[in-house]
Formats: structure tokens, C-alpha cells, sequence
């Protein structure tokens, strides 16, 4: 485990969702698999911060749940020219014009 790890209650704090929603994000597949305690309590990588924020910014505008985390799934497995291909066949940056600043993010 990575001493830098921070605790659900610095995350939530940080992103301003509930410890809740981060345990049913780690459910879906928003979050990776968190290390644990010996004690058996998360502890999170501080990139997760980075990406609850992503996934708050793509819910508002309009990503489920079940598409972000393919989106996501498939970009963490350097699918993104699939994952690309994917968001247009279905039109999601004509159809919802603020869903093209996630583009970049997309290329990371």
C-alpha cells in the first residue's frame, strides 16, 4: 500500500460525494479496486480525487453510470482510438456538444 494513500472521508471531502457513492462507484467499475488496511478500511491512490471529479463533471453532462464505466474501463486499457469510435457511433459529441471537452481527456 502507498503510504501517500488518503482515507474515504479525505476523498469525499475533497470531491464532495459521500462515502457511500464512492463504495458504489468502486461497485460499477468506476474506481479501480482500492488496497485495504489490515484492518480492512479503503485507502485510496490521491489520483482517485482526479477521477471522481471526471466521472461528477461527466454525469452532469449526461453520461450514465453503465456508459462511463465502460468509457472508463476502456480507456484505463488504452482502448481510447475503440472507445472514440464507440462515443461517435453513437453520437455522443453531436447529440450533446458539451460532451466534446471530454475529448481530450479521452486521449490521455
Amino acid at each position: 500500500m502507498k503510504t501517500d494513500a488518503v482515507g474515504p472521508r479525505a476523498v469525499s471531502a475533497a470531491t464532495g460525494v459521500s462515502t457511500d457513492t464512492l463504495r458504489h462507484y468502486e461497485r460499477l467499475g468506476l474506481l479501480p479496486r482500492t488496497a485495504r488496511t489490515p484492518a480492512g478500511y479503503r485507502r485510496y491512490d490521491p489520483a482517485v480525487i482526479s477521477r471522481v471529479q471526471l466521472i461528477q463533471r461527466a454525469l452532469v453532462v449526461g453520461f450514465s453510470l453503465k456508459d462511463l464505466a465502460s468509457v472508463l474501463r476502456r480507456r484505463d486499457f488504452g482502448q481510447r482510438a475503440r472507445l472514440l469510435d464507440m462515443l461517435e457511433g453513437r453520437g455522443m459529441f453531436e447529440r450533446r456538444p458539451c460532451v466534446r471537452r471530454f475529448r481530450p481527456v479521452l486521449h490521455r
